[in-house]
């Protein structure tokens, strides 16, 4: 039986809560991408932007979020694709293996 999308991000989730190389604020973070996500219908890229995803993670510098962004994207956890357009949105993109890995469990 093939399991539901929102129980393969809860299992996400928690595979990133038990990674030692992130910290609170990170998976804070990534917690929130994980919710844009799904809030988005799980496509393969989601729009985002700055102002959101550090209300969503409760980063208030964006020095952290910076660091933040650039930690996940180094262990290979999403790929972020700046526009630096508020308008537009930055993609995001879970990385490939790991989406589908979590959707076909």
């Amino acid at each position: 039986m093939r399991k539901s999308p929102d129980h393969q991000l809860i299992k996400y989730f928690g595979m990133a809560m038990k990674d030692n190389r992130l910290s609170n604020s990170y998976r804070n973070l990534y917690l929130a991408i994980l919710i844009c996500w799904k809030e988005q219908s799980f496509p393969d890229q989601i729009k985002v932007t700055r102002k959101d995803l550090m209300g969503r993670s409760k980063i208030a510098s964006s020095s952290t979020y910076h660091l933040a962004i650039k930690r996940l994207v180094d262990l290979r956890y999403i790929v972020y694709s700046p526009t630096y357009d508020s308008y537009e949105g930055t993609s995001v993109q879970l990385f490939t293996n790991i989406k589908t890995s979590i959707l076909m469990d």
